[in-house]
């Protein structure tokens, strides 16, 4: 009886220490990352009117200084949609510790903040525009994502880089061709 009792308290303890070790997110979503590291999220199961949604974080020196800048990428497509859409802009940390991501062109933001292993994605009153700028490709589709299309937030949890990487590239691509005139 001692024995199987000792047994039960070692496998506890080894259970326990398994599950101390997966680290869990720094305050602020991205904080952990290095200069040219990126972080997937994305949803595990549709929400509302939202059927695909990733979210990639990019920590990137601009211009050279050493400075990161951290950049928020949306990949999302809405029921309906014939197209994903996709956007990246810079991030900036608020004095809770969150994320507020701005879209130019009046995109509207995004906010993300860390939940442990997960990241919660909030978006402004006024919702945020799934779009890139300035671009006329319809490849690259639309969204336009309300607060009441995800319930006012949804969690995402952390997924393999190529999950965001792989559709997020292509679209990257999309973008570079058009800004050389090769589109």
């Amino acid at each position: 009886m001692f024995r199987s009792a000792f047994r039960g308290a070692v496998a506890a303890s080894l259970i326990f220490a398994a599950l101390s070790a997966v680290p869990a997110f720094a305050q602020t979503p991205g904080d952990g990352l290095k200069i040219g590291q990126r972080a997937c999220y994305g949803l595990a199961a549709p929400k509302g009117r939202v059927t695909t949604l990733s979210l990639e974080l990019h920590r990137e020196d601009v211009n050279g200084t050493g400075e990161a800048t951290m950049w928020g990428a949306l990949h999302a497509r809405m029921k309906g949609d014939k197209r994903t859409s996709f956007v990246k802009d810079g991030c900036e940390k608020q004095p809770d510790g969150s994320l507020r991501c701005s879209i130019a062109c009046d995109g509207g933001a995004f906010m993300i903040s860390a939940d442990g292993q997960t990241v919660t994605v909030k978006v402004g009153d006024d919702g945020v525009r799934v779009r890139s700028c300035g671009s006329r490709l319809k490849a690259l589709g639309t969204a336009l994502i309300k607060p009441a299309d995800i319930g006012g937030s949804v969690q995402l949890t952390p997924r393999p880089a190529a999950t965001c990487r792989t559709p997020m590239a292509r679209f990257e691509k999309l973008l570079k061709a058009e800004e050389e005139g090769n589109d």
